[in-house]
């Protein structure tokens, strides 16, 4: 499970990686934690098909809206407050904190899955499951996961 939290903290911290990421969760509903555990499918070489993509992970989505989407708008809907009320402004952190361990969370349950190695790129099935129709919509992703072969990641701030 930690090779899934490691890689994710690691591509995250990557350059664009971060805008592109929440800028499919704000566009298309995508979910960051799939988008991130696809990248690692693929980075490893396991890849993931569309079938198994939708029977493995779309429970894990389901309770993803359930737990860490309210938390996000709470969030969201604090940050106008935050900006003039400090105490406002702890709550909005510590519930911020909150939505950070609920999507490691969710990483725990993805890493946890049986993921069958396939020859489909699990990107490019995540990509047609949210209908993403770019030429390649995870740019920034693709190019930090060629940074660095597999094997080569021993630890998220690297």
């Amino acid at each position: 499970m930690q090779a899934l939290k490691d890689f994710a903290l690691w591509i995250y911290g990557r350059k664009d990686v971060e805008t592109e990421c929440l800028g499919w969760q704000d566009r298309a509903g995508v979910s960051v934690p799939l988008l991130l555990c696809c990248a690692w499918l693929d980075w490893r070489g396991t890849g993931c098909d569309g079938a198994q993509l939708h029977a493995l992970g779309q429970p894990v989505v389901e309770w993803e809206r359930a737990v860490v989407w309210p938390i996000r708008q709470l969030r969201r809907q604090l940050k106008p407050q935050a900006r003039t009320d400090d105490v406002v402004q702890a709550l909005r952190e510590r519930i911020k904190q909150t939505e950070l361990s609920a999507e490691l969370a969710v990483l725990d349950k993805l890493a946890a899955l049986p993921w069958s190695p396939t020859s489909e790129l699990a990107l490019n099935s995540l990509a047609s499951h949210y209908q993403l129709h770019d030429c390649d919509p995870f740019p920034a992703l693709r190019r930090a996961m060629a940074e660095r072969p597999p094997g080569r990641l021993t630890g998220p701030h690297n």
